[in-house]
């Protein structure tokens, strides 16, 4: 088995930003020290003592301390990559260097030090980038010491690597690989004379004296501007040799020009099976997979399939770096819709408070009616993304009723969320959704995954696998495309080559019928490009570093071409089949044919250029907004570029503003990365960054990484700001069943406020100590507590400490078993959540009712109640709270006589709750139920309550289970 492949599959990736995948998927670590000690292990390669990670990862803290957060960090470590590719001992930690863990950093030196040239070029071809790049631990000193050390020693080691290559490769007559070595060369150390005099003789063994004069001004440049001298005596001697003439007659080198067959004309072929299926499968299913490695030809089947039955599906296409733009492919599919009329009808015909929700996403798309945001649904955030789903699911119900995702493996968290929504709710009659995938890349996990398997389980979806062609297949391309005298040397060459890969056969015959004889894959799309004009070239680098789907005016900005060039380089670009012209509602937007012409293109542009194009970029979005658009729905692609360009001051701000949006419409995983991001780039903004991480780890059930960030911005923020901090302090304590810890930061807050504090703030502080009150068994205290909160609060007229606290009253009414005043105050506080918008107290309020009408028997009612309260805390995010939701649903169904539905429930709660980390009775109250279920036992269980905070009880008068 090669190294990192199979089952339980570890790939390591240091070189460049670091990058670590299991089983093809990418992990992400809570705390970036986990990363700096699997970093280290990996780099090492032998055995460490702990005291020797604890010293080097915690210098700040006593040996206890810092033993306690290395054992901390190795349950991350080991929680992300497992156990089996660890040793670990009661003195030492290793990474075992096995055939199911790849290190990037260990192949690459293993490669340059071995004998064999193309093991040195392909060991080469893995430098992404300084080790690490852009990751650092700023209470570590000694840790960024050894990242600086080892980075160098790295960057040595190709450059001696890189040196060699370039001899190899000129001495063979290959100067296009020699030049790309020496550039890589020169790329590690702009002040390299030995590089840039390769570069020179390079250029002039080809025949480019220009090339090569131009390669010592740059020298020149260079030198001058860094180190203020001029170049060495024998870099000066070289270049006056060029400039007279004196160097040897340059090598011949074959480039042919591009053939007219390019990818995309040549006949569908050898997916006859595959096309059967697929056209069998659209419009009879409700969800069609399409999945396969990359390049092997997924779009084009889907693309020909669908046209020959006359449909023209809405497409969307995910990307790399999505995640940068919350609900970005859905943002484009609703455009998209509008631009098409059939679509564009059926979104006119829905009710303005759809349309309101829409308009957030789509400012253009709004509408005078859009105005009521309050009729569509029980609470913002469900109606949120019930408004968008609605959208999507009539825009693709109409016309062909064929909704196409390309490469869905990368689309963001919350694009993933509104897709799944629309598999849960999505009829017979609704529009079939067609997701294409890759294979072997990260994207296999989410909501998405999750929603999958229901249709796929109940029949109402299939999997249709792309895999490689046929030997057959790869002979009836060849057969239209050479001398049939040769066909037959030929198709066995091209099989040998490509392994049958489509888009590297059909690259391969358009480089044969160039007259060019391609050596290997980077020579097969280096082919392609050969030709190109100046003009052209730019352009498709500048639209390689936008990255995704790009606007003339953005690219003809960036690239500081006229408009008459751009419109060239453009047409060029199309008719060579490089780039896709698409049908915007704003003009046309164009897109790189397959990706990974992109990446080559991206990674062939330099370094230095390549920044200031991602800083151009950022400001042609910025500029390019229309006045209607919402300003802060390009702050994260600006955010992107500006750190990629490397002004991290801008990109911090953005950062932020790009947090902010996805919060408000629920992307919560994405603004929180975006915050993480802002804090990394040195945002100013510390203590209001931190708090609102901690708000987002709250509803994820990070308790423990809520609690540190809390305290991180209570120890910042100034007076007037240290109660509400002090209160969400205690409130996450709450979730935890901390009772006592929640309570003394509750009577922090409520010091903080003071008498003068609002009557408000007090009223819901006092609220929330009642419930700690109660769950400790103090039952009066938490009476007496209870009415302060309301005689505070009575005549404050605010609707949302009302409805907080009247359910907190309703909840403790109920453990009195008052059933009616328990209903009064419930039933005052749900009406109120709904008016005020507040979902943390109609959550509560739903649950609570719920309660009562299935002690009275009204298990639909209580039903309904519960999933209308779960599909708010879905949106929103808040596990604990679906976990518990799951849990009383599946006790009224169970109560119900609906066995199978109730066990589905109750799977989902335990999951969940241990999957958070949730502390107390609540998780084995559940194991302990489950169990019990799996046994066909019954019991007469009287269920449970949830309080305010999502915490359950078996009895809502009896004291928390510890």
């Amino acid at each position: 088995m090669a190294a990192g492949s199979g089952e339980g599959a570890i790939v390591i990736s240091l070189l460049g930003a670091p990058r670590i995948e299991r089983d093809g998927e990418a992990v992400r670590f809570d705390t970036r020290k986990a990363i700096a000690l699997l970093a280290f292990l990996a780099v090492t390669g032998r055995p460490q003592r702990r005291e020797t990670l604890a010293v080097l990862l915690w210098p700040d803290a006593d040996e206890v301390r810092a033993r306690s957060a290395l054992r901390r960090t190795l349950s991350v470590v080991k929680q992300g990559v497992g156990d089996e590719c660890l040793l670990v001992t009661r003195d030492e930690l290793a990474l075992l260097d096995d055939d199911g863990t790849s290190v990037d950093v260990r192949s690459f030196l293993a490669g340059l030090a071995s004998e064999e040239p193309r093991a040195v070029a392909a060991a080469a071809s893995l430098w992404r980038g300084d080790l690490l790049a852009g990751f650092s631990l700023r209470d570590s000193p000694a840790f960024d010491e050894w990242q600086a050390r080892e980075a160098e020693r790295l960057r040595r080691a190709l450059s001696t690597a890189s040196t060699r290559l370039v001899e190899d490769c000129a001495a063979d007559g290959r100067l296009e690989d020699a030049l790309l070595h020496a550039q890589r060369w020169l790329e590690l150390d702009p002040l390299h004379e030995p590089a840039h005099r390769a570069l020179m003789a390079i250029h002039a063994a080809r025949g480019d004296r220009a090339a090569a004069v131009q390669q010592y001004r740059q020298c020149v440049r260079t030198v001058d501007e860094e180190l203020g001298v001029a170049p060495l005596a024998e870099t000066t001697a070289l270049y006056e040799a060029i400039a007279a003439g004196d160097v040897a007659a340059p090598t011949p080198v074959v480039t042919g020009a591009a053939s007219a067959a390019i990818l995309g004309r040549y006949p569908l072929t050898g997916r006859d099976a595959e096309a059967a299926a697929l056209g069998a499968a659209v419009g009879r299913m409700r969800l069609v997979i399409v999945e396969g490695e990359p390049g092997v030809g997924k779009t084009r089947l889907v693309e020909e399939v669908l046209s020959d039955q006359g449909r023209l599906p809405l497409t969307v296409r995910c990307y790399d770096h999505d995640g940068d733009v919350p609900y970005g492919p859905l943002i484009e599919l609703l455009r998209g819709a509008a631009a098409a009329p059939g679509a564009a009808a059926a979104l006119d015909a829905l009710p303005g408070w759809c349309m309101h929700e829409v308009a957030r996403l789509v400012p253009e798309l709004g509408r005078p009616d859009t105005g009521d945001a309050a009729a569509g649904g029980p609470g913002a955030e469900a109606r949120f993304l019930e408004g968008i789903s609605r959208a999507v699911l009539a825009a693709g119900s109409a016309g062909p009723g064929v909704i196409v995702v390309d490469d869905a493996q990368w689309a963001d968290g919350a694009t993933q969320h509104v897709l799944a929504h629309l598999l849960h709710r999505a009829g017979d009659e609704g529009p079939c959704l067609v997701v294409i995938r890759r294979t072997g890349e990260a994207g296999h996990a989410g909501p998405l995954a999750h929603a999958v398997a229901d249709p796929l389980r109940d029949g109402r979806g299939v999997v249709l696998r792309v895999g490689r062609l046929s030997a057959d297949a790869v002979a009836s391309l060849v057969a239209g495309t050479v001398d049939p005298a040769g066909a037959a040397e030929v198709t066995e060459e091209v099989v040998r080559e490509t392994e049958g890969l489509p888009f590297l056969v059909v690259a391969y015959l358009d480089a044969l019928v160039g007259g060019h004889a391609p050596a290997d894959v980077g020579d097969l799309l280096r082919n392609r490009l050969a030709s190109l004009s100046d003009g052209a070239t730019q352009v498709l680098a500048t639209a390689s570093v936008i990255g995704r789907s790009f606007s003339f005016d953005t690219v003809r900005a960036a690239s500081g071409r006229s408009d008459d060039e751009t419109v060239a380089g453009i047409d060029e670009l199309i008719a060579r089949g490089l780039i896709d012209e698409r049908a915007e509602p704003d003009g046309p937007s164009y897109d790189f044919a397959h990706g990974q012409v992109r990446r080559f293109v991206y990674d062939r542009t330099s370094l230095a250029r390549r920044r200031l194009l991602h800083h151009r970029v950022a400001e042609a979005l910025l500029a390019e907004r229309r006045p209607a658009a919402d300003p802060a729905s390009v702050m994260a692609a600006v955010a992107h570029h500006e750190r990629l360009a490397g002004h991290d001051d801008r990109a911090a701000a953005h950062f932020r503003r790009a947090g902010d949006h996805a919060r408000a419409v629920y992307a919560n995983a994405d603004a929180r990365a975006h915050y993480d991001a802002a804090l990394a780039l040195g945002h100013p903004a510390v203590a209001a960054l931190h708090e609102a991480i901690a708000d987002l780890d709250t509803l994820d059930g990070r308790f423990a990484d809520a609690v540190a960030s809390y305290e991180r911005a209570a120890a910042r923020v100034g007076p007037d700001d240290v109660a509400r901090v002090e209160g969400k302090l205690g409130g996450v304590h709450q979730r935890r069943g901390h009772w006592s810890t929640a309570e003394q930061h509750y009577a922090a807050a409520l010091a903080a406020l003071g008498v003068a504090g609002s009557a408000a703030a007090r009223g819901r502080v006092l609220a929330d100590l009642a419930i700690t009150a109660h769950r400790q068994g103090h039952t009066d205290r938490a009476g007496d507590l209870a009415a302060q909160a309301v005689g505070l609060v009575a005549g404050a007229g605010d609707g949302a400490s009302l409805a907080h606290i009247g359910t907190v009253a309703g909840l403790l009414a109920a453990g009195r078993g008052d059933v009616a005043a328990a209903r009064q105050h419930l039933t005052k506080s749900f009406a109120l959540a709904e008016e005020v918008g507040d979902p943390a107290a109609r959550v509560a309020a739903a649950n609570g009712l719920a309660r009562l009408e299935g002690i009275g028997g009204q298990t639909r009612r209580a039903e309904r109640l519960l999933r209308e309260a779960l599909a708010t805390c879905v949106a929103i995010g808040d596990r604990h709270r679906e976990a518990a939701l799951r849990d009383h649903l599946a006790q009224v169904l169970h109560q119900a006589g609906r066995a199978d539905e109730a066990m589905e429930e109750l799977k989902q709660a335990v999951a969940i709750f241990a999957d958070i980390g949730v502390e107390g009775g609540s998780i084995q109250t559940e194991i302990w139920r489950l169990s019990e279920w799996v046994d066909h036992t019954s019991r007469n269980d009287p269920g449970t309550i949830e309080d305010e905070n999502g915490d359950m009880a078996s009895d809502p008068t009896a004291p928390a289970r510890r």
